[in-house]
């Protein structure tokens, strides 16, 4: 008997975990058991409401006879396990991906070739994509692998116009449409998909870890984190006020490093974070002329000194921060080993290991706002995350199987895999309390994109110059940086617009 997906979720969040998130276990297994009391109301068969009831505009009864879609991926167990393929092993999340390939392989008759790239690591993968291509081939249907080996390389102007696709809509809510949005040029023709027919992009929003217990020791009732952010108040001044307490000297050798006790850790290289801290500030970078056109002027504006003024304030001039000696994903081992109450990484780390078997309890908080006057909080999804894409040499009479399978994907993802990743994983698996899920729906609210980032190759490197690098540095240079770099990035942007143009 069909229920709606609202109840499901109140029994899934009736379970008795018996994870042990909170006290060691197998990682790959996430045990449930539903309560007596759950067994009780049930609506009628033919009502289906919220994601479970969601359905798209694909025709019933669509066949495509057993043909066979192609699709490369990057060539990491990452990518395969959280993205593509999933594994039928017994953990809830990449079982529920490994399920929804079947679904859509039944539903629409298809057989899914799952491929590797035959190289791995970022830039490998890149000059293979790019070489494929570029020679034209009809090998794959489509790409999903990771937006800085496929953007990165300029791919834009041999890849298939998506919004010409069949069966596609991505004002659906299984597709992240601001972001895809934001990955084009004129808002209206879109080469990258962003959606939930991948998982990555959740891993890859950035995000504040905060150690309860240190946090208890020093300041209080740890609760007090969650309210500030409901409350609107959690800004980088607030950040600081609390930072600057919690430094201790614990192994007394007169010097920062690695054995002492910090109130903020970043990782090693301040770019894999002060990019996220950067938007979380809700700047301006670039405005869409009429004629779709793309202008940079508008980045030089005065809050964006402002925010690489309060951020070197943060990284440089307070007391108790630390630039970890590990990378973002390596420095976890810090965090998870107490060494600083907070730290600013990535929801992958919550799937790690070191994070799952950690004694003291943690806390998930987004970016801080610039100050109090800022609206909302926003989440940027780092350039690592996935996207999907098809090469233009697409074959002729594909594109209506093509279209259907991504739509089909992203909406089954959207009704079973992702709501079981937010519902069940994230607020209760890889969470600590109850109120870490009201924000975390905070988190998962639109998460953006930057273009001027992510596109940076393609207008000199405009936005790094200008703001990560002076933020790095401690030396705010965003003035000599828009001097010498604003003319030609504007210059490099407008001819990379006229070779798409001419390409088409």
């Amino acid at each position: 008997m069909k229920r709606s997906l609202s109840f499901a979720i109140a029994a899934l969040l009736m379970f008795t975990v018996l994870f042990t998130a909170c006290g060691g276990g197998d990682d790959k297994t996430l045990e449930t058991t539903l309560t007596s009391d759950t067994a009780a109301e049930t609506l009628p068969e033919d009502v289906v409401t919220g994601r479970e009831g969601a359905k798209d505009n694909i025709p019933d009864g669509l066949n495509f006879d057993g043909q066979v879609v192609n699709v490369v991926y990057r060539n990491e167990d990452w990518y395969r396990q959280w993205d593509v393929e999933g594994e039928n092993t017994g953990d809830l999340i990449q079982d529920a991906i490994w399920e929804r390939n079947n679904k859509v392989e039944e539903r629409f008759g298809v057989d899914l070739n799952l491929q590797p790239t035959r190289t791995t690591g970022l830039g490998n993968v890149a000059s293979e994509l790019k070489t494929m291509v570029l020679a034209g081939s009809d090998e794959y249907d489509l790409i999903v692998s990771t937006a800085n080996t496929t953007i990165t390389q300029s791919l834009y102007p041999y890849l298939y116009e998506m919004s010409d696709m069949p069966h596609l809509d991505i004002t659906q809510p299984w597709w992240r449409t601001s972001a895809i949005n934001e990955l084009s040029f004129d808002g209206e023709h879109y080469r990258y998909l962003m959606g939930d027919n991948t998982l990555n992009d959740y891993f890859k929003c950035g995000v504040v870890f905060a150690n309860k217990a240190i946090y208890e020791s020093v300041h209080g009732d740890p609760d007090d984190m969650y309210r500030a952010v409901l409350d609107g108040g959690w800004t980088y001044d607030r950040l600081m006020e609390l930072t600057t307490p919690v430094y201790s000297d614990i192994n007394g050798d007169g010097i920062a490093d690695a054995g002492d006790r910090y109130g903020l850790m970043v990782p090693n290289g301040y770019n894999e974070t002060t990019v996220h801290m950067m938007f979380g500030c809700d700047i301006v970078t670039y405005a869409r002329t009429d004629d779709g056109g793309i202008d940079l002027s508008v980045f030089n504006n005065e809050k964006n000194v402002r925010v690489v003024d309060k951020l070197i304030e943060v990284l440089h001039k307070t007391d108790g921060v630390w630039q970890s000696d590990k990378s973002i994903d390596n420095s976890t081992e810090h965090f998870a080993a107490d060494k600083s109450l907070f730290w600013t990484g990535r929801l992958s780390n919550v799937v790690q290991n070191v994070m799952r078997e950690m004694t003291s309890d943690y806390a998930i908080l987004p970016m801080p706002k610039f100050d109090a006057a800022q609206e909302n909080y926003v989440t940027y999804i780092h350039d690592s995350a996935t996207i999907t894409c098809a090469p233009i040499t697409l074959a002729a009479g594909r594109a209506d199987m093509i279209g259907a399978v991504l739509e089909g994907w992203a909406s089954e993802a959207y009704r079973t895999v992702i709501t079981g990743f937010i519902e069940t994983a994230m607020k209760v698996k890889y969470s600590r309390d109850e109120l870490s899920g009201q924000v975390i729906d905070i988190i998962f609210d639109d998460p953006m994109v930057g273009f001027v980032s992510i596109f940076g190759a393609n207008m000199k490197n405009l936005f790094n110059t200008c703001t990560l690098n002076g933020i790095a540095s401690g030396q705010n240079n965003f003035a000599s940086g828009i001097a010498s770099t604003l003319d030609a990035a504007q210059t490099s942007i407008d001819q990379y617009l006229a070779d798409i143009a001419a390409a088409n």
